[in-house]
């Protein structure tokens, strides 16, 4: 919402239109989530919210086939943009937040909802093979990012093109590197 009033030209309405057609309308779950979905089925099973959202009745996960919808999201997308994003951090969203977190043990109450506020951090930029390269900085990782690239960029191209385990050693090797170089956080 915030990069949406400053660089926008559309409504928020607008933006979510999409996203809340998909959670009514739903999608099949891809096969790598289907797997964390039986992996953690014993937790799942343990709030019933989740239990009736990832599970068949609660209990089992969902055959492959199986189209996922989430009515709850949409919902709480359409009130989103009727109502602005205010109503996330200081509204009636808010309110049922902090009362299932207050619920369920959690420790997010509507003052800290109130109190999030975005701060626009200047990316970390680097270059790369003749491009310029731009990433999420501290707390995102963009530094390491891009101390990874401009390593990559010493040695010759060929050396990454075919899935070698040279190739894998070069990028464990590259990214230890640029993780354990000096960053101002």
């Amino acid at each position: 919402a915030y990069t949406l009033r400053r660089f926008g030209t559309t409504t928020l309405a607008q933006v979510v239109a999409p996203a809340i057609e998909l959670a009514e309308d739903g999608t099949t779950f891809v096969p790598t989530i289907q797997e964390v979905i039986a992996h953690y089925a014993d937790r799942i099973r343990e709030s019933e919210f989740l239990g009736n959202t990832f599970l068949a009745n609660g209990l089992d996960p969902f055959p492959p086939d199986h189209v996922y919808r989430q009515r709850a999201l949409a919902d709480t997308l359409r009130r989103l943009a009727r109502h602005g994003v205010e109503d996330f951090y200081s509204g009636a969203i808010a309110d049922r937040i902090a009362a299932d977190m207050a619920a369920n043990g959690g420790y997010v109450s509507k003052l800290d909802l109130a109190l999030v506020h975005v701060t626009e951090n200047v990316p970390v930029r680097g270059r790369y093979r003749g491009l310029e390269a731009v990433a999420f900085p501290e707390p995102g990782g963009g530094e390491i990012l891009i101390d990874a690239l401009q390593i990559l960029d010493t040695f010759p191209p060929e050396l990454l093109r075919e899935d070698t385990v040279d190739r894998l050693h070069l990028l464990l090797e590259t990214m230890n590197l640029a993780f354990h170089m000096p960053h101002d956080n």
